[in-house]
């Protein structure tokens, strides 16, 4: 009677100075003991084979039956039994994402260059572009003055619808373009044609969503305010 109300310390509390013999003891030694040596019999190993099976699979490196079933306990009773190859497949692992994080480096690195040389070609066709109609525009102004007598608000009117149909097509050389004729129109002091023009060319500028050439708008408009007030 005495023996079964007894408290039964766990076998790694018992083992004094020893810390290495303590240390094998802690956790399924323990729990197969505690088991054991309950007070219930009905909570104790069914049969010595019970308790046999149990200490058989500890030496094994399985997991035992007396522990509560858990999928980290499972888990870790497997890398136990198979430290090498789990080391193994970690650094194939630690290998793999190395690679792969330096490949997706690299072409991360490759399509930042392929976007950088792209808008280089863009801005490179975009400034060809408006060279090319810069010379057909002078080349227009030219052409017309020296056919017959015009006034310059008239040819600059002219060239401002000539741009017009001319570029339609192409949203941000015509609002380039449309710049140019307002400019020169300024120059003339022909002040309310070249808000007309840069009104157009804010609804160009639009159509591109270019934030540069919005800008540039609204520097010249307030630009033109001030000019056409001092004017008066």
């Amino acid at each position: 009677q005495a023996l079964q109300t007894a408290t039964v310390p766990v076998a790694s509390s018992r083992v004094g100075a020893d810390a290495g013999l303590a240390r094998h003891l802690r956790g399924d030694l323990d729990t197969i003991l505690a088991k054991a040596l309950r007070k219930d019999p009905a909570q104790r190993y069914a049969s010595v084979e019970a308790l046999a099976g149990d200490l058989r699979r500890h030496l094994a490196g399985e997991p035992v039956l007396a522990q509560a079933p858990s999928r980290w306990y499972r888990m870790n009773k497997f890398v136990q039994r198979n430290r090498s190859a789990v080391a193994s497949a970690l650094a194939l692992l630690l290998a793999i994402s190395a690679g792969l994080g330096g490949t997706l480096v690299q072409a991360s690195r490759a399509q930042a260059e392929a976007r950088a040389a792209q808008s280089e070609r863009d801005a490179a066709q975009r400034e060809l572009r408006y060279a090319e109609g810069s010379e057909a525009f002078m080349r227009f102004i030219l052409s017309e003055r020296s056919s017959k007598p015009i006034t310059t608000a008239a040819l600059l009117a002219r060239a401002a619808a000539l741009v017009d149909t001319q570029y339609r097509q192409d949203a941000e050389l015509r609002a380039r373009l449309q710049i140019l004729v307002a400019n020169l129109m300024a120059e003339q002091r022909n002040y309310k044609g070249a808000r007309l023009v840069l009104e157009r060319v804010s609804m160009s500028a639009r159509q591109t969503q270019s934030r540069a050439l919005l800008a540039e708008v609204e520097c010249r408009l307030a630009e033109l305010d001030a000019a056409s007030g001092a004017a008066q």
